[in-house]
């Protein structure tokens, strides 16, 4: 078995990274497949090195992000677009605050772009 490899001192690129995607520790944890959430918190307040192997699987969080304000912007194609957004978790977005932040962003470079609330929605 081959030892593992730690980055030491990164454990603020992980914090930042976490808080631009808008996810809470237990949320990033989880998107990250750690099953030990104190784990990831001693990664992220610098105590234990992270797995070199976890960067990987950040970049994929930071690569859906984009493609997910990517696909958002061409649905708007420049025009207006309400987009719903959640007070909380759902089936189909386990991690609001993530799709908070995408819409978020959409709307930086669409101003056109209406997060709206499930409830506006209705006639």
């Amino acid at each position: 078995m081959a030892d593992q490899k730690y980055d030491f001192g990164r454990g603020a690129r992980m914090m930042v990274s976490r808080a631009y995607l808008g996810l809470s520790r237990e949320e990033m944890a989880a998107a990250l497949g750690v099953r030990n959430l104190s784990s990831y918190q001693r990664w992220e307040g610098g105590q234990n090195g992270i797995p070199v192997g976890i960067w990987a699987e950040v970049d994929k969080l930071l690569e859906r992000f984009d493609q997910q304000v990517t696909d958002l912007l061409e649905k708007a194609g420049g025009g207006p677009l309400r987009v719903q957004v959640t007070r909380g978790r759902t089936k189909d977005r386990p991690f609001p605050g993530m799709w908070l932040r995408v819409v978020s962003e959409a709307m930086r470079e669409n101003p056109k772009i209406e997060p709206v609330f499930p409830e506006d929605d209705r006639p």
